[in-house]
């Protein structure tokens, strides 16, 4: 796994804190080191390439193979996911090295050298086996423990994971003074306080509490909540939905809303790729068992089933309730399974749980959940979607919207405790992460567009099997199901006497499920309009977009080994590794003869041959006599100290085998000292004109390269996408419209639509017109004989066309209103890029020098035929349109002198049509 830039900039302020903490130690006496970072960060995957840092060293610091890592937390489960995760991302982490500490087996005088241990909190409470000696334990937990801290203090480390949790509940009356002992140090166990503690926690207050009052030194890292929010590691909203008024038997129509929802996300993925399996969650009240309670579990089931119209297999619903039995429910066994194996368990479809999946515990294929819990703290809701946020495939999804939110239903809230529960969403570390809305159930905020949408000839009340995806598309379904449960709806409030809902669909037949079957459907609506043909082509035309970033890393030589390694991955270029690795060997050669012509390198090579001995008087006790610090000079000769160096040096060059490569070509076996000075002496010499060389590399590749890259894998697509974001100020990305969107239902200004490019399972789209403006410059194009649809350009949507302009020194984005598709004379197409803006605001001319700008750089507009800025004369007879075409060179040279937004106008007078 290769860390995004956020996290590996908090990795190596952690490093940085670890060492100083370490050396500190003797000194100040324990240290704190508290790591605050937002829920789908990636808090565990942070701390595994810090232990791989401590292990085996760094750019900037050096390997501690014998350092040793402690990992606490209050839960077995927490513990066996953790350890999984690191033994699968931390690929320096070999077998063996991870041990889990079981009270059957442990008994140890001190911890080994160069191991990661893993202990939660109910295993060592007072009347737990591994504090007690026994006639098969000579050592307790606690005395193992104080014998490490005496012998290797220098070198331990330990590791609180989710620190907020042991102050909170009724985990507080146990968990809260056990994780303490290691942060204060325990008298009754004889126990000293841990050298370092690291606390990893997203609710920093909590942790705070833990540690507060002790004497310890305390160090901060925190991960900012909108550097993960543009990380693409979290879905981007959650929305929340819950009945409107006084329905029949709302738990189980809300349960409907959410069975289609979570087969609208089978099917969307199922097109989109195979490689996510969506997981619906359905929570039960807590301390519900018995047959009473089988029998409603086997209720729902049967919901669910009809819903869908697929009869579940064994083993594709289960449990994870805290009674860790297993249930005949339906005519099936309902598995008892760990939470921490659900996820990587592609068979597990539905999941019935408690309380035991609402911290700690994540699943990112969970993307609808389901509670029947009555009104509870808002905090507990906040944390039960903090295990739904995470993205599947840890990437933004950007051809189909409806894949990057959440949504969870809560039969047994109203509109005032939802908000509630919004508010504390959003005031939470998981609400600066994920916009958080809410829905009354059967009244849509969003409504799902599409180039594809199909108009089935008869009603659509067929099933689908969730293992054969249907046919028909998924924008089609979720609009009928969410139509005909409107009317379920709405019928039960308007009949008083009717009955629950769950009775009127008992009593009708499910249809029989289409297993391989094709539902007849037009490919197109009569309007006679191609929209995926046209999709295609201006994805195919090569436009650039952009994005700003106003945290630019700018380490060139960084980005440029990030960039050459996702080259010959993805197939794009299998010669550019070799390119840079030949050009960067060539330059330690040069570097190293032109010190040798100076007569500068064989000082250098004394030095680096040399190290300090540092000596201080101490007595038997280890009592500090004389303060007078020695030193001693001597000559080494071994190669451990040379290859340590080399090792740093090649972290330096970012680890990609520079040095070695250098060796291969130039060892010579006759040299009179070793040739890994040579890269150690390069790295410490030659980085800032490494990075001037990278700087001029990577932007070539990325000029090359970057419309190339539009053919790639996603996966390639976003990772290249993520490289060139983080470099620079202002990046350019390929402009590619998304197959299907998510659009705001306006709430006023909507105008109905048929020739829209994006359009429901109707075939028509409401899509709010901002200003008169733009109205009339829409019906002006529509006049036009060639004109065949258009699109409205959704401001900061990631798939929209976003221009760069510069107004007071600051870099913004200008998202023109529209764009139009014309046919040309040969039967193709035509693009226009439209902005109606009014002469009256400050950004005028800065936006039409950003237009200006961009129509310069692109190579080919022949099919980009206009780049307009539009005003619109409302005292004129007919609104009187005059435009500024930026396709032409002369209007694109005046405007990009311009002085003033009244030499705009002057340019507007002299050239507007």
């Amino acid at each position: 796994m290769e860390l995004l830039e956020f996290q590996d900039a908090a990795v190596e302020r952690l490093r940085n804190q670890c060492t100083s903490a370490i050396n500190s130690y003797k000194n100040e006496g324990p240290q704190v080191i508290s790591f605050t970072a937002p829920t789908g960060s990636g808090k565990t995957i942070m701390a595994s390439a810090l232990i791989e840092s401590i292990l085996y060293g760094s750019a900037k610091f050096p390997a501690s193979p014998d350092s040793i890592i402690v990992w606490l937390s209050d839960s077995p489960e927490l513990n066996e996911q953790s350890r999984k995760k690191i033994e699968k991302y931390a690929d320096k982490i070999h077998y063996g090295q991870c041990v889990t500490i079981v009270d059957e087996s442990f008994d140890m005088e001190m911890l080994e050298d160069g191991h990661i241990y893993f202990l939660n909190t109910q295993k060592i409470g007072k009347d737990k086996n591994l504090t007690k000696h026994s006639d098969l334990r000579q050592f307790t937990v606690w005395e193992t423990f104080q014998n490490t801290i005496e012998e290797k203090n220098d070198r331990l480390y330990f590791i609180i994971d989710e620190a907020h949790r042991g102050a909170q509940g009724n985990d507080a009356k146990q968990s809260l003074p056990i994780m303490q002992k290691f942060i204060r140090g325990s008298k009754d166990d004889k126990m000293q306080p841990m050298p370092v503690v690291i606390g990893m926690t997203a609710t920093p207050e909590r942790f705070d509490k833990l540690v507060y009052g002790t004497d310890s030194t305390i160090k901060k890292t925190n991960v900012l909540p909108e550097d993960v929010r543009k990380s693409g590691l979290l879905k981007e909203k959650i929305i929340i939905s819950y009945p409107e008024g006084q329905t029949g038997n709302k738990e189980m129509a809300v349960l409907q809303a959410a069975t289609d929802d979570w087969k609208d996300k089978c099917e969307h993925w199922a097109q989109y790729c195979n490689d996510v399996k969506p997981v619906f969650l359905v929570q039960v009240e807590k301390g519900k068992t018995g047959s009473v309670f089988e029998a409603y579990l086997n209720d729902c089931i049967k919901k669910i089933e009809e819903r869908v119209g697929y009869t579940f297999k064994e083993g594709e619903v289960v449990n994870a309730f805290g009674e860790h039995t297993n249930l005949p429910i339906n005519g099936f066994v309902v598995r008892y399974e760990e939470p921490s194996r659900i996820a990587e368990n592609d068979d597990i479809k539905v999941v019935f749980f408690k309380d035991s999946l609402s911290t700690g515990w994540d699943c990112p294929r969970a993307e609808t959940m389901m509670s029947f819990c009555t009104v509870r703290d808002a905090t507990y809701i906040a944390q039960l979607l903090g295990r739904m946020v995470r993205t599947p495939l840890q990437r933004h999804i950007a051809e189909d919207e409806t894949l990057n939110d959440v949504h969870l239903f809560l039969p047994n809230y109203d509109a005032e405790t939802v908000k509630k529960v919004v508010q504390a969403l959003q005031e939470s570390e998981g609400g600066r992460t994920t916009e958080v809305e809410e829905e009354a159930v059967g009244s849509r905020k969003y409504e799902v567009l599409s180039v594809i949408p199909r108009k089935v000839s008869k009603p659509m009340v067929h099933h689908v099997s969730y293992d054969q995806p249907s046919m028909i598309s998924a924008p089609q379904q979720q609009s009928h199901l969410n139509t005909k449960l409107e009317k379920e709806l709405k019928e039960s409030e308007q009949n008083e006497d009717s009955k629950a809902i769950t009775e009127t669909i008992e009593k009708t037949e499910p249809a029989e499920p289409i297993v391989n079957e094709q539902v007849e459907a037009e490919e197109q609506f009569s309007d006679g309009i191609n929209r995926q043909d046209i999709m295609n082509w201006i994805n195919g035309l090569g436009l650039k977009t952009y994005k700003i970033n106003v945290k630019p890393v700018k380490k060139y030589f960084q980005a440029l080994c990030k960039l050459i390694r996702l080259m010959n991955e993805s197939g794009l270029n299998t010669k550019a590794l070799i390119e840079v690795t030949d050009e960067i060997v060539e330059r330690i050669y040069s570097h190293t003869e032109k010190l040798k012509v100076t007569n500068e390198f064989k000082p250098l090579v004394n030095k680096l041959m040399e190290f300090k001995m540092q000596s201080q008087v101490v007595d038997v006790f280890s009592k500090s006599v004389d303060k007078h610090t020695q030193y001693d000079l001597f000559s080494t000769t071994t190669d451990t100290d040379i290859q340590r160096q080399f090792q740093l040096a090649e972290n330096e060059l970012c680890g990609e085998g520079f040095g070695k490569a250098y060796l291969r070509k130039y060892y010579d076996a006759n040299s009179d000292y070793p040739q890994e000075l040579d890269v150690i002496i390069f790295a410490k010499d030659c980085l800032q004109q490494l990075e001037t060389y990278a700087d001029s590399k990577y932007h070539t590749f990325v000029d090359e390269y970057i419309r190339k890259s539009a053919g790639c894998e996603a996966k390639f697509k976003e990772r290249f996408d993520r490289i060139v974001y983080s470099a620079d100020s202002v990046s350019p990305h390929n402009f590619e419209l998304s197959t299907t969107i998510k659009y705001r239902i306006p709430d006023q200004d909507g105008v109905l639509c048929t020739d829209h490019l994006f359009v429901n399972d109707e075939g028509n789209a409401t899509i709010k017109l901002d200003s008169e403006w733009e109205r009339t410059t829409l019906d002006e194009e529509r006049k036009s004989p060639d004109y065949v649809c258009w699109i409205r350009n959704q401001k900061n949507a990631d798939w929209a066309l976003s221009i760069p302009y510069e107004m007071d020194g600051d870099k913004k984005l200008l998202f023109p209103d529209f764009l139009i598709v014309r046919k040309d004379e040969n039967g193709g197409y035509l693009l226009d890029i439209l902005e109606p803006h009014s002469s009256q605001f400050d950004d005028n001319l800065p936006k039409a020098q950003g237009l200006a700008d961009y129509a310069n750089d692109i190579n080919n507009l022949s099919k980009l035929s206009r780049i307009q800025l539009i005003r619109v004369d409302d005292k004129a007879v007919g609104k009187k349109i005059v435009r500024l075409d930026f396709t032409l060179s002369k209007i694109r040279d005046e405007v990009r002198t311009a002085r003033s937004s009244e030499d705009l106008n002057h340019i507007f007078e002299k050239y507007g049509e």
